[in-house]
């Protein structure tokens, strides 16, 4: 997981560009309003008891996932404490 200090160097630069492209994405893409995307953080948080981050990760891959982007594990994580 831990390769080497270059290939995460590499994934940085790579999820600079896709935060970008996720924010419209989701913005477009999928027009969840702010207190649906809350109410499935709220369930997810509940049924799986987990933490707000991990259940809003959760929500944005799931929402990535269902329009088939492929997105590093790095930048969905980094993303969804940028975009909460």
């Amino acid at each position: 997981m831990w390769r080497n200090l270059e290939n995460w160097e590499h994934i940085i630069q790579k999820e600079r560009k896709n935060k970008i492209l996720l924010v419209q994405h989701l913005g477009e893409g999928n027009m969840i309003d702010d207190n649906t995307k809350e109410s499935l953080v709220q369930s997810a948080m509940m049924k799986k008891k987990i933490k707000r981050t991990e259940a809003r990760a959760m929500l944005l891959r799931s929402m990535m996932d269902r329009n088939a982007e492929r997105v590093t594990r790095v930048v969905v994580k980094v993303a969804a404490r940028r975009l909460y």
